[in-house]
């Protein structure tokens, strides 16, 4: 989002956060509540609809092709191995689709 469509990276981070969470919730239920009740919400919904608040929508539009490409170009990252588990490229398009 931040090299192609100029978004800022903290902001582009905070779109698809639910979403990474979501997913790490299958991996690390346990670090996620605690997550979420550390930072005062009861669910991910929560902190969901608190970033829709916060933020304006992205207004971008972006196609099936170009968000596997973006998921394939995240998936050989190095950030990648950063996470306690893998992710598969479904759940990074999952995550991407998440762009409002």
């Amino acid at each position: 989002l931040t090299y192609y469509h100029d978004i800022p990276h903290g902001r582009a981070n905070a779109y698809l956060l639910s979403k990474f969470l979501e997913i790490e919730m299958k991996y690390l239920p346990d670090e996620v509540e605690t997550i979420i009740n550390l930072l005062g919400f009861n669910d991910i919904n929560d902190l969901d609809n608190y970033i829709k608040e916060l933020l304006p929508p992205a207004n971008i539009n972006i196609e099936t092709n170009t968000l596997n490409f973006y998921a394939s170009r995240a998936i050989a990252s190095k950030n990648v191995n950063n996470l306690r588990h893998e992710i598969s490229m479904d759940e990074l398009v999952y995550i991407m689709k998440s762009i409002e």
